[in-house]
C-alpha cells in the first residue's frame, strides 16, 4: 500500500495519530497516517518496459491485471508536495528512491518484485512523506543564558512592589538579574523568570517557520501555490495538580472574535478557523489557531496567557504547542514545552471599618425625631505596598427603634 509517512520516520504506522496529543480528535484527521490515494503505480518488465499502470485508491492499495511468471518492477511516482521517506529497503517502507529529478517530473521509487504462480501481491508498504517542514521555537526577547527562560516574558510592571526581592548582580542586558525564587505572596520580582501574578498576562512570542517548499512549476520561485494553506499551531494550556492547587488559566483573546490576534477564523478563508475548547476531564485550554498560508519567512506571533485571581498561590501550569497541517501536506515540528510557571497570589483588596467618608456624626438626625441613623461603612481598599488607596465605599444605614436596615453603595 502506499501510505502517508507525516512524521517521516519510515515506520508504517497506518492508523495511528503521529502528532498526538495534537491533531486528531481535536483536529478531526489531522495526524493520522492512512493510506494515499491517487498515487500512481506503474507496472515494468525487468527490461524496464512498460506493461501497464494503475492509481492507489483510498485505502492507498492498488491493483494489476494478472501478469505470467517472472520478475518485474513496480514504479511509484510521488504526488506534488511529496517525495519518498526510505532511500534504501527498510523494514517498514520497501523502496528505493531514484535520484532527485528535475522540477515538474515527478520524484519515483522502485521495487523489484518476482510474481510466481500468477500472485502479484507483494505485502509491501511505500511511504511518502511531505516535503515541507514546520518549526517552532520563541524569539530570544532577553538572550541571558543565566535566565530560566529568557524567551518568555511573565509579567508585567510593576515589579517587587513589597521592596523585599533578592537579586544577584545583573544579567547580560545590564538589567537587574533576578534569583531569588520564590516571591512572596503576591508579589513579582522579574519579568523574565518562571513566577507571574494572578490575573496578570505570561506571553510566548513564538518564531514558526515552513522550509523546503515544493517547487511545483519549476520557476525557481515561491510562488503562493507552493505556499502551505491552512497552517495550524495548536497549544495546550494545561494546569498543573502539584499539590497547592490548580489554577484557572486561560488564553487572551481579542474581545471580537474570542481568539488570540493573528488567529485566522470565520470569513477569513480559511478551514478550520481557529477556535478554543476546554478538556472537561483535565481542565486544559486548547487553542486551535489556523495562521492561514505559510511562506518561506518566519512567522513572528505573540500569545499570551493568564492564571485567574481563582489561582491558588503556588500552583502552576505550562504550555505545550505544535505546528501541524490541517490536511497533513507538511512535516509536523517538534513539540514545544513550556517550562512549569508557577502563580503568585495574595487578595489584591483589604476590608476595613470606619466612619462614613460623608457623614461624620454617628448619630445623625432625621426628621422623625424618634428615629436615629448609626452609620459606618466599609471600605475595600487596594494595597499594593505604598499604603491603602480608596476603593469602593459601602454604607450601611441602621435605623434604630424601627429595627429596618438599609444598604447603599457607590464608588469613590
Amino acid at each position: 500500500m502506499n501510505q502517508n509517512d507525516i512524521n517521516a520516520n519510515q515506520i508504517n504506522e497506518s492508523g495511528s495519530n503521529v502528532t498526538s496529543p495534537f491533531g486528531d480528535p481535536t483536529l478531526i484527521g489531522s495526524g493520522i497516517e492512512a493510506g494515499f490515494e491517487n498515487v500512481v503505480v506503474k507496472l515494468l518488465h525487468n527490461a524496464g518496459v512498460e506493461i501497464a499502470a494503475s492509481h492507489s485508491v483510498a485505502d492507498g492499495s492498488y491493483s494489476f491485471p494478472s501478469q505470467a511468471d517472472g520478475v518485474y518492477t513496480l514504479l511509484f511516482e510521488a504526488p506534488d508536495r511529496f517525495d519518498f521517506s526510505a532511500t534504501t529497503p527498510n523494514n517498514e517502507h520497501f523502496s528505493n528512491s531514484d535520484p532527485e529529478p528535475a522540477p515538474g517530473n515527478p520524484q519515483t521509487a522502485r521495487i523489484s518484485i518476482n510474481i510466481a504462480g500468477g500472485d502479484i501481491t507483494t505485502g509491501t508498504n511505500v511511504g511518502l512523506r511531505p516535503l515541507t517542514q514546520f518549526t517552532i521555537n520563541t524569539a530570544d526577547l532577553n538572550p541571558d543564558p543565566n535566565l530560566s527562560q529568557a524567551a518568555i516574558e511573565s509579567g508585567k510592571p510593576t515589579f517587587d512592589p513589597f521592596g523585599d526581592c533578592a537579586y544577584d548582580g545583573t544579567n547580560s542586558e545590564g538589567e537587574t538579574d533576578f534569583k531569588a525564587n520564590p516571591p512572596t505572596a503576591g508579589s513579582d520580582c522579574y519579568h523574565f523568570d518562571n513566577w507571574v501574578r494572578s490575573n496578570d498576562l505570561e506571553t510566548y512570542t513564538f518564531s514558526i517557520t515552513a522550509t523546503n517548499h515544493p517547487d511545483l512549476n519549476g520557476n525557481g520561485l515561491l510562488d503562493v501555490e507552493d505556499e502551505i494553506s491552512n497552517a495550524v499551531l495548536e497549544i495546550i494550556l494545561k494546569p498543573i495538580d502539584n499539590g497547592k492547587g490548580k489554577p484557572e488559566t486561560k488564553f487572551e483573546t481579542n474581545d471580537i472574535t474570542g481568539v488570540p490576534v493573528g488567529c485566522l477564523g470565520t470569513n477569513e478563508g480559511v478551514n478550520p478557523v481557529s477556535s478554543i475548547s476546554t478538556d472537561v476531564a483535565t481542565g486544559n485550554k486548547i487553542l486551535i489557531c489556523n495562521l492561514g498560508n505559510m511562506d518561506n519567512s518566519a512567522r513572528i506571533l505573540p500569545i499570551s496567557v493568564k492564571a485567574t485571581g481563582n489561582s491558588p498561590h503556588g500552583s502552576s501550569f505550562n504550555i505545550e504547542a505544535r505546528i501541524i497541517s490541517a490536511i497533513n501536506d507538511a512535516q509536523p515540528s517538534a513539540v514545544f514545552n513550556g517550562l512549569e510557571t508557577f502563580v503568585s497570589a495574595a487578595p489584591r483588596f483589604d476590608l476595613t471599618k470606619g466612619p462614613h467618608p460623608t457623614y461624620d456624626a454617628v448619630n445623625n438626625p432625621i426628621p422623625n425625631p424618634y428615629n436615629r441613623i448609626v452609620q459606618y461603612a466599609a471600605f475595600v481598599t487596594k494595597d499594593i505596598g505604598n499604603g491603602p488607596e480608596l476603593g469602593k465605599a459601602i454604607r450601611w444605614d441602621f435605623l434604630l427603634l424601627q429595627e429596618q436596615e438599609i444598604t447603599e453603595a457607590w464608588d469613590h
